[in-house]
């Protein structure tokens, strides 16, 4: 008899903090097995900041998600320093600085900078 393995109820999900999570459907306790299991997952992965924009103009505003701003020291749009207001812990908003180019954007902290798994695409014109 082969290894039985719980079917994934939802998309197993990314998180800022680098671990994956996720829910089966069986698995856990109850009936037979019958209640599902809340899962995490860490191999590894580094924190990163997700977007919530991936493209914009110049001067477009964009909110950054991750846990932990409260001791952010700066925002950068590939290598163009950004202006930015940290809302709360989870939740800033930069402004795409002028000769901001197609990039990464990171979120410059003291232990230690944390930037987005894709690029942010700088679009032209208004």
């Amino acid at each position: 008899m082969g290894t039985w393995v719980p079917l994934v109820r939802t998309t197993p999900t990314l998180r800022t903090n680098g671990t994956i999570y996720g829910l089966t459907t069986k698995g856990g306790g109850g009936e037979n097995g019958a209640a599902g299991v809340v899962f995490s997952f860490t191999n590894k992965l580094k924190p990163f900041v997700a977007l919530q924009l991936w493209s914009g103009n110049e001067g477009t505003r964009v909110g950054i998600l991750r846990q932990g701003f409260a001791g952010a020291t700066g925002v950068k749009f590939g290598t163009a320093d950004a202006s930015y207001t940290v809302m709360n812990d989870t939740f800033l908003i930069a402004t795409v600085p002028s000769g901001a180019r197609t990039a990464r954007v990171t979120v410059l902290e003291p232990g230690g900078n944390l930037a987005t798994l894709r690029p942010f695409r700088v679009v032209s014109g208004r």
